[in-house]
């Protein structure tokens, strides 16, 4: 097997090859409704990729280099990328949702020779220089702008010959992206070939292929889709915000293009698939739709499948480290598994994925540098989850000390992933979440799980989502913070439909025989991270309880 086929920007192109005239990419409307879409087929985006690579190496950035990616997803967003993958640098990913102090630090962190980025960017970078002291090379998206070196459109057109695809190992290094840090400081994931092959393949099992289009709400599965041969269509909504997106506009793009695949996080279906409901909208072509991100509870699938008629809704379990790993459909969901969620089961993520294995492993705050310092636990058993295989990274960039954190190595070699995600495998052999380790509460010396708790509750009539915490730690009481379904225009009034609520929950946990020192209602939307607008974000809610709290009650 030659070690060329490792590098995505050529297995792309060995994909244009099969069929150069089929579109390819299809971007954004640039200016608002009813705006042109740009879009290119196969072989035109083939061709700008390699004259975009021969610009890159005009100005001197060449294979190992870091490039930094702070741009929109747009057309010269992706033939940046590509062309860099092309030749074998380092694109390294940041999210635009983060606050500007902690995008600042990482942009230090990764000590980057260029960028590739938006103009709003290029302000930034001048208002801002120290964190950007290693870029070397500046290169703009969009029209030309004279704080950049040059444009995308200037490096396509560069009339030097374009390099050869750089040879690539599985191993090989392929991107940095960083994680949420939704528990802390986000960290940069070093992306191998292997994983961003791996990750191809999970599309390709889901029977995915070239006659597929897909809406790419997340950009990462961008270039997977675009080497299986389907055409990828650039949503009119803002990525990185994706629980402040119009439903209509992505319903109406779903319907226009004819869409038969996306993916996305709880929070952007939750508001598509509630609109769908609302105004009696399907959308009957869609085959597969995956939501990833945060924990689904039956309740929202129940409502995407119903707007999804005749497809197919998953929810795969992954993380920034590795996704997926596990993967699972709403028909096998709805049913038996959605009856034991509601009991306190937890929420069944499914399977692993075929080549990947997940076991469960005792909770321990200390690193397990070797399998023979881990301590596995039986089927039934809630522990940590931690996981192995070809999408699971082996290092954080430049932190040794979190990576000693969250790697076990076994006796072949092989690495583990550290999920910080704690459940349990039933006697199926499917994995059932109950929620992250830092969230775990306790009651009388006991733990007690976040997600399993939560979801007892999440299917009530009246309740959006709830969040189980303990403010001021351990020996202090259990809150239930819940957030209520949106009330319609001329609904009873609140007060009296508080009450009602707040007695279906308190109904509901003696039903189900749970402890709860206090229910309190939360003003508007809970607190969620910013990458997904998904992931709760229970340390500023506990925060907000203690507050909300008479101080004898939390003493």
């Amino acid at each position: 097997m030659s070690a060329r086929r490792w590098n995505v920007a050529e297995a792309f192109a060995r994909a244009a090859e099969r069929s150069p005239e089929k579109v390819a990419l299809v971007g954004a409307r640039a200016n608002g409704p009813g705006s042109a879409r740009e879009q290119l087929t196969f072989g035109e985006l083939a061709r700008r990729v390699r004259a975009c690579a021969a610009g890159w190496a005009r100005l001197g950035v060449g294979r190992g280099e870091r490039v930094l990616i702070m741009a929109h997803p747009s057309l010269d967003f992706l033939v940046g990328v590509l062309s860099l993958q092309w030749i074998g640098a380092v694109p390294v990913f940041l999210d635009g949702g983060l606050p500007v102090e902690r995008i600042l630090r990482l942009v230090a962190e990764a000590d980057a020779a260029a960028l590739l980025a938006s103009a709003e960017v290029l302000q930034l970078r001048a208002a801002a220089l120290a964190p950007f002291q290693s870029v070397r090379v500046v290169v703009a998206t969009g029209v030309a702008d004279a704080a950049a070196d040059a444009s995308v459109a200037e490096l396509c057109g560069v009339d030097d010959a374009p390099p050869a695809a750089a040879p690539l190992a599985p191993d090989d290094l392929v991107g940095i992206v960083f994680t949420s840090g939704s528990t802390g400081l986000p960290k940069g994931v070093e992306f191998t070939a292997e994983m961003a092959f791996a990750g191809v393949d999970w599309l390709a099992a889901t029977g995915l292929g070239a006659d597929d289009v897909y809406l790419a709400i997340l950009p990462s599965h961008l270039i997977g889709s675009l080497m299986l041969g389907m055409t990828c269509v650039l949503p009119d909504i803002d990525v990185s915000r994706p629980g402040a997106a119009d439903p209509r506009v992505i319903v109406d793009q779903v319907l226009e293009r004819d869409v038969t695949f996306t993916i996305g996080p709880p929070s952007l279906w939750t508001l598509v698939a509630e609109h769908c409901a609302r105004d009696a909208r399907t959308m009957p072509g869609l085959r597969v739709v995956a939501i990833s991100g945060a924990a689904v509870a039956p309740k929202l699938l129940r409502l995407v499948r119903a707007a999804v008629p005749n497809g197919e809704v998953r929810t795969p379990l992954g993380a920034t480290e590795g996704s997926p790993i596990t993967d699972i459909g709403a028909r096998e969901v709805l049913g038996e598994i959605a009856e034991a969620t509601a009991r306190g089961a937890g929420v069944c993520v499914g399977r692993c994925l075929a080549g990947h294995q997940l076991r469960v492993i005792e909770i321990t705050d200390r690193p397990l540098s070797s399998w023979s310092q881990v301590t596995e636990l039986p089927s039934g058993a809630i522990g940590e989850l931690v996981m192995s295989g070809p999408v699971v990274s082996r290092r954080y960039f430049r932190r040794p000390a979190e990576t000693a954190a969250s790697k076990i190595l076994d006796e072949h070699g092989q690495i583990w992933h550290r999920l910080g995600d704690c459940g349990y495998l039933d006697d199926q052999g499917r994995v059932w979440y109950c929620g992250r380790i830092a969230h775990i509460a306790t009651r009388g010396g006991q733990p007690v799980y976040s997600v399993q708790v939560e979801e007892v509750f999440n299917d009530l009539p009246g309740v959006a989502r709830t969040a189980l915490v303990q403010p001021r730690g351990e020996a202090t009481p259990l809150v239930l913070v819940v957030e209520r379904e949106a009330v319609a225009p001329g609904a009873p009034g609140s007060p009296a439909s508080l009450d009602a609520l707040r007695r279906r929950i308190d109904a509901r946990a003696r039903e189900r025989e749970i402890s709860l020192d206090h229910v309190l209602f939360y003003p508007g939307p809970l607190p969620v991270d910013a990458r997904h607008n998904s992931k709760i974000e229970r340390a500023e809610l506990a925060q907000w309880a203690a507050a909300e709290l008479p101080l004898a009650a939390i003493a």
